[in-house]
């Protein structure tokens, strides 16, 4: 067990608070009482009902997410609400909650990095450099000797497992050079392009960015926001359990689930 200042630190030492975006709101979105002892850490990417359930069900204290429960700002705590409904179940349990959103997207080991070596790339740096070394948005790498386009996307789809994928622009015969962001990175299309990639991998790409990648001539490959970011919880779990200072439980949720599927006639 740890105090929960403890834990506010280990999780920092993961994912720096200072590499969150000024827009963000990476950090704790429920604390509740300050000096309680965090004997079990539930890690997920997001809250949900059965997140919820899951945490009350194993006894956890506290959970750990990468989408922040309050994005933007609330004005009312109402059960009427999604959101409402989960902050007032979560703080009846006394169950804690920080989310390490863009700050583990930019860490030196966190969603980008992480996804980058899943993909067996080398040479991996990020897309948008932080000040700090290794750390920055997104990532770049490359493939020592090219690679069909198929063999790619055998690749990225048992990283990504099941999901639905989407592809903007030209598709080249093989890849050597890979750009990607994890969850929502469309901005960053023209910096794959500038850079040479001959693929970019993100999520939620919208119709104009996938016309912008044909004009561009650069392959975009939309694998999901969740597709992209349901490794957050393996990874930062495996961290947490190497810094433990003692006998932490840490838990990787069994609740997260894609919330699109494809749609499928039957004839």
């Amino acid at each position: 067990m740890a105090q929960i200042d403890q834990v506010e630190a280990l999780i920092e030492e993961i994912a720096p608070a200072h590499l969150a975006e000024a827009w963000d709101n990476s950090g704790f979105q429920i604390r509740c009482a300050g000096k309680r002892q965090i004997r079990k850490i539930l890690v997920s990417l997001e809250i949900s009902e059965d997140v919820i359930s899951e945490a009350i069900g194993t006894g956890a204290d506290m959970i750990v997410t990468h989408h922040p429960l309050l994005f933007r700002k609330t004005g009312a705590v109402d059960d009427n609400t999604v959101t409402g409904n989960y902050i007032i179940r979560l703080i009846q349990a006394g169950i804690s909650v920080y989310s390490a959103h863009t700050s583990f997207d930019s860490a030196r080991h966190g969603t980008n990095q992480y996804l980058a070596e899943k993909l067996g790339l080398k040479e991996i740096r990020p897309l948008l450099p932080a000040e700090e070394e290794g750390c920055g948005m997104g990532r770049e790498g490359i493939y020592e000797e090219r690679i069909p386009f198929d063999v790619f996307m055998k690749r990225l789809i048992s990283v990504c497992d099941r999901n639905i994928y989407r592809i903007a622009g030209p598709v080249p015969e093989s890849v050597s050079k890979v750009s990607l962001c994890t969850g929502a990175g469309s901005e960053f299309i023209e910096n794959a392009w500038k850079n040479g990639s001959d693929v970019y991998v993100t999520g939620d790409v919208k119709y104009h960015d996938g016309r912008d990648a044909c004009e561009r001539g650069i392959c975009v490959v939309d694998a999901g926001h969740f597709g992209t970011e349901n490794i957050f919880s393996e990874n930062f779990a495996a961290q947490l359990r190497e810094k433990n200072p003692g006998d932490l439980d840490i838990l990787v949720s069994r609740s997260d689930l894609n919330p699109f599927s494809a749609y499928r006639e039957t004839l």
